[in-house]
């Protein structure tokens, strides 16, 4: 069966276990290499191909202060040291860098963010983009519970830039922050008046807009290329225009709602989809365009998962669930997909197509070369004769080899016949016989039909056309010349005669065996050369080219007829 694979469904890929409590954050890196998990059970890390644990400093892992407890985490990479750097926001409001060095001490602590300047804890973090190029510093917004919101640059040798703080209007709980466009940042308030903040890189450029988007605003995911928005309200999703802050969808509940927790939401596929947390042991994946649920990824254990990573490289989508659920050990669960097109047949299948094609590539093939030798370069002309000379049955033509090929004039022409070596030619050669790409030159034999009679008088030569300008050499007994001739008509195609064909006979006399393939005396032998061909252009004459055949002296027969003989 044929079958395009449209990427339509994420299969389960890992199941990791290790975090023994809930797990708030998710976090792919770059290309989709590492996998990051954060929450109150500290950090935990793996290499996404083969699922094996990153190890990392042993305060992160199950901590007993909120200093190593990780809200929320992200990755950046920096293309000047080619160093993946993991960005942790802690419940205690520190900001950290870790360096990932793929040594046994896989994490080496870059920088930390002076406590002094930061306020706890980390509510939520985003990176304008998660990699860096030679000499530019990684942008870092950052959101926190006393509503201030704080802008990070940080170098490749692990220094942080505060570049400025600022809190929107009075009320305004930036709950969630994303960089948008430009690197504008978006805010979006928890405090149930629905109110979305934009600021620009100045820092005294704020554009507050109140009652644009849903009361509860809990977590939202942006796609400026497209200009929209998906945010999570704790019991749905809105789909939004970013550049007009209007309803463009609503994406239907998978389950029934059991807690209005904040549910995750992530774009994927280009925009294509919607992947999204619940409370009800499973996310959601939803197309964008219909706002349809196409696919549940299960989390075995059930409960809440809210907790969800995106991540495409390659051919590859993958996203990450985790289990959201206060003091239960949460396992985190890969899902992937394909995302590009490919044709995928069945084995079976394309065995039996090639069975049928095989048959009919060797027709074409067939087709093609018996094409080939009708077609130019293999054409052939014959000048035009009257039907009461001959009829296109009792034509045939046969290629030779030029024994002798040389330029006639009217003075060379032989003043009498004169007997000249038998010169052998193939006997009804068939098409197949005709070397391709070699100059040819045909000899059109026209048998002696016997149902004419006899003639006792000397044959005449049976017009072929009218010769060209050149001087027509004279015909003599025993030499056949030929000029490049000029058809009166059309060209006419005609088939070589079977080898099964038996020599005409011309009344009570037979040419001599010597001479074939039998020509009648005294006949004019018309040469057709091959058209296209390189050596000689269709305009220009052909050489003259002097056949010799043997034959028995004999009262000669009018082969052909003639209706005004006497």
């Amino acid at each position: 069966m044929v079958s395009l694979a449209f990427g339509k469904k994420y299969r389960l890929a890992a199941t990791i276990c290790g975090p023994q409590d809930s797990v708030s954050s998710l976090a792919f890196s770059e290309k989709c290499e590492f996998l990051a998990a954060g929450g109150k059970d500290g950090l935990r890390v793996w290499n996404v191909a083969t699922t094996h644990p990153i190890p990392v400093p042993p305060k992160f892992v199950s901590p007993t202060y909120d200093s190593y407890k990780v809200g929320v985490c992200t990755w950046v990479f920096f293309e000047s040291t080619s160093r993946h750097v993991l960005l942790l926001g802690t419940l205690d409001g520190d900001l950290i860098a870790w360096q990932y060095n793929g040594t046994k001490v896989a994490f080496e602590n870059l920088g930390t963010a002076n406590p002094k300047t930061t306020v706890k804890p980390v509510a939520s973090m985003h990176v304008s983009d998660p990699n860096i190029s030679p000499n530019y510093c990684a942008r870092i917004v950052t959101s926190h519970e006393n509503e201030t919101v704080t802008v990070w640059k940080l170098t490749s040798d692990g220094k942080f830039i505060q570049e400025s703080v600022f809190t929107f209007d009075p009320g305004f709980k930036p709950w969630n922050v994303r960089f948008g466009a430009e690197r504008d940042i978006w805010a979006f308030s928890r405090d149930g008046e629905g109110r979305i903040a934009t600021k620009t890189r100045k820092a005294s450029d704020f554009n507050i807009r109140s009652s644009v988007g849903p009361k509860k605003m809990l977590y939202a995911a942006l796609d400026p290329a497209r200009d929209r928005m998906v945010i999570s309200t704790g019991s749905d999703f809105r789909l939004m225009s970013m550049s007009k802050l209007e309803p463009l969808n609503t994406l239907k509940r998978s389950a029934p709602v059991i807690v209005p927790y904040p549910k995750q939401v992530a774009f994927v596929g280009n925009g294509e989809w919607i992947v999204a947390g619940t409370d009800s042991g499973h996310a959601a994946v939803y197309d964008v365009e219909t706002a349809k649920l196409v696919q549940k990824l299960m989390y075995p254990k059930g409960g809440l998962v809210q907790t969800i990573a995106c991540c495409a490289h390659d051919d590859w989508s993958y996203v990450a669930i985790a289990g959201s659920t206060s003091e239960q050990p949460s396992d985190v669960i890969i899902w992937r997909k394909r995302v590009r097109h490919r044709l995928h047949i069945n084995p079976k299948l394309f065995l039996y197509i090639v069975t049928l094609l095989v048959p009919f590539i060797g027709i074409v093939f067939a087709f093609k070369q018996a094409w080939l030798t009708v077609s130019l370069p293999q054409t052939l002309v014959l000048s035009s004769f009257s039907s009461q000379q001959a009829t296109d049955e009792t034509a045939s033509v046969v290629p030779v080899s030029a024994p002798t090929t040389y330029a006639q004039t009217a003075s060379e022409t032989p003043s009498s016949p004169s007997p000249s070596p038998t010169t052998q030619f193939p006997k009804y050669p068939t098409a197949h016989h005709i070397p391709k790409g070699l100059p040819q030159i045909y000899v059109v034999q026209v048998p002696y039909p016997s149902s004419l009679g006899h003639r006792q008088s000397r044959s005449r030569s049976p017009s072929f056309g009218r010769v060209s300008s050149r001087p027509d050499p004279a015909v003599s007994m025993g030499k056949h010349s030929a000029t490049h001739l000029e058809s009166d008509h059309d060209s006419m195609e005609v088939q070589p005669s079977s080898e099964s064909d038996t020599p005409p006979e011309f009344g009570t006399s037979k040419l001599s065996a010597e001479s074939a393939p039998y020509f009648l005396p005294n006949e004019v032998v018309d040469i057709i050369r091959v058209f296209g061909n390189e050596q000689y252009p269709a305009e220009s004459e052909v050489s003259l080219v002097e056949y010799d055949v043997a034959w028995e002296e004999h009262d000669s027969v009018d082969a052909l007829g003639d209706a005004e003989h006497d």
